[in-house]
């Protein structure tokens, strides 16, 4: 099993359809945390702020995902309740759109947590 190294490193392994995803998630994470900072951890790319994880995110034959996810009220739960697929993972198929708001208030409450 290859370890990666990098994030390019990382995203250079990906199908074209799991990077671009990445790519999205990825700007959508420097907008709403423009302090983390970009590692690999786990072999996978993830953001950290003030050196703990913030948002891990990685590419799948069908699908991406990100972890970990946040507690928040009802409204986020049910905003999120489609892409649950397991203990503090969200999941999004290739073959839906990628659900732009529900990755933006993923990353938003992450930070929120880390303020906190």
């Amino acid at each position: 099993m290859t370890k990666h190294t990098s994030v390019e490193e990382y995203l250079a392994t990906c199908s074209e359809i799991g990077r671009e995803r990445l790519l999205t998630i990825r700007e959508m994470v420097v907008d709403r945390a423009p302090d983390a900072r970009e590692t690999i951890s786990y072999d996978i790319p993830t953001f950290t702020m003030g050196g703990k994880p913030l948002v891990h995110m990685a590419a799948w034959k069908q699908h991406v995902s990100i972890y970990p996810v946040p507690d928040g009220d009802d409204e986020f739960q049910a905003l999120i309740a489609p892409y649950v697929t397991g203990k503090g993972t969200l999941t999004f198929r290739h073959r839906d759109p990628l659900p732009l708001e529900v990755i933006g208030r993923l990353v938003e409450a992450r930070v929120r947590q880390h303020r906190t």
